[in-house]
């Protein structure tokens, strides 16, 4: 059967509403569904592996989002301004790529668990509405520009004692609360300033 949805598979397809992917479905490739609208599409195939770059950008994407366990990647600009309120990140042994989750308006909370290692930059830029974030004791890199933008973040918690070493400016601009680790030993000049 078929393992994979290739490149711009089905790009641009713009009346395209709905698409079942079956649990055998290892990859989803660079922009397979970029702009596609209309697609409304909402769980993912349990057997997922890798999310291409601008796989699901500017899809109508809707609601919470669960990516199976097993998905090792999540490409830039993956999810670009779809309409997820929720996502949960799995356990894997993976990375957030730059802008996977950038100008999701009505994304409000955002799950990451263990295995994550890496936030990278401007990856939920623009997240006007995002309000929560949790992330694993795995997390050791959240990059500077990561929530750029989010600035309705009135909560980060990490998970367990986490391996992030340092706080960068502009990590959690805005924030109202942080719960910190005793393993950060660092936070960089300005890591907090404008926090209101």
């Amino acid at each position: 059967g078929t393992t994979n949805v290739g490149r711009s598979a089905f790009c641009r397809c713009e009346n395209l509403r709905q698409c079942v992917l079956p649990d055998a479905i290892a990859s989803v490739g660079e922009k397979a569904f970029w702009c596609c609208r209309k697609l409304e599409l909402t769980t993912m195939p349990c057997g997922l592996q890798e999310i291409g770059d601008g796989a699901f950008g500017y899809t109508a994407f809707c609601g919470d989002l669960v990516i199976p366990d097993g998905v090792r990647q999540i490409g830039t600009v993956a999810f670009r301004e779809t309409k997820l309120t929720s996502v949960t990140i799995p356990k894997s042994d993976g990375r957030i790529n730059a802008g996977a989750f950038m100008e999701c308006y009505q994304l409000k909370s955002v799950f990451i668990k263990d295995g994550v290692a890496s936030v990278d930059g401007y990856a939920f830029e623009g997240c006007r509405n995002l309000t929560h974030v949790v992330l694993p004791q795995t997390i050791a890199y959240v990059a500077s520009t990561a929530f750029k933008g989010c600035g309705s973040i009135c909560s980060v918690c990490f998970s367990g004692q986490v391996s992030l070493q340092e706080i960068f400016p502009e990590s959690y601009f805005n924030i109202g609360e942080i719960n910190l680790d005793s393993s950060i030993k660092a936070l960089s000049d300005g890591a907090m300033m404008g926090c209101s």
